[in-house]
């Protein structure tokens, strides 16, 4: 599972809202933000005290930026695992669970070819290829997506039954998002585990 936050700049989480967010997501959290000297999107993850989020987060408030805190429904607590996950035209963040992710990677050890592709995908951004989860397997189907080794379509249907997305194109600097997220002000967020409980009951009343 885990939460994604779009923050505009000069915008921030909290430290309460990152402390209430952190108890439901503790393994780990990464960040995207955008760098206007070099006018592209740069990646810090692998974020795992919640102490450096916080001061990361007062660093980076005048950037426009994306925040993943991560719950490892599948794979293990590793900084590797943190998202954002990146293929060749995109950075990836991911909340929710593909349940169909074991068969994936089944076909991957089992096909030679889609073998390959695995091993120059984690070569080339300098994953662990031994290293698993599902959000990392589906960056993998947008970077053979990229690549034309599988059309479009089933990429699609991979995103509409995995959960929420937040897409970055690194050649157009677009954000796209992809499932249901709570707008705030400019802000944009994946759920609701950010505000307290008691507001969070009272949306629903």
């Amino acid at each position: 599972m885990g939460f994604i936050a779009y923050l505009p700049s000069q915008e921030i989480m909290s430290s309460e809202e990152i402390e209430r967010v952190w108890k439901r997501n503790e393994d780990g959290a990464g960040i995207a933000f955008f760098e206007e000297e070099t006018n592209s999107w740069r990646i810090i993850k692998g974020i795992m005290q919640i102490t450096d989020l916080k001061e990361l987060m007062e660093i980076l408030k005048e950037k426009e930026k994306i925040v993943h805190f991560r719950f490892a429904t599948v794979g293990e607590k590793n900084a590797e695992l943190t998202h954002p996950f990146e293929t060749l035209h995109h950075i990836i963040f991911h909340s929710g669970t593909w349940y169909k992710w074991e068969k994936f990677l089944y076909r991957i050890k089992k096909d030679p070819t889609l073998k390959q592709h695995w091993l120059d995908y984690n070569k080339t951004f300098r994953y662990n290829p031994n290293l698993i989860s599902d959000s990392k397997l589906i960056a993998f189907s947008f970077y053979l997506t990229e690549k034309e080794i599988t059309p479009i379509d089933i990429l699609r249907k991979v995103m509409n039954v995995s959960g929420k997305f937040i897409i970055i194109d690194k050649k157009k600097n677009k954000i796209m998002f992809h499932g249901g997220f709570h707008h705030d002000d400019g802000k944009k967020f994946s759920s609701l585990e950010h505000e307290p409980d008691d507001n969070l009951l009272n949306k629903f009343i």
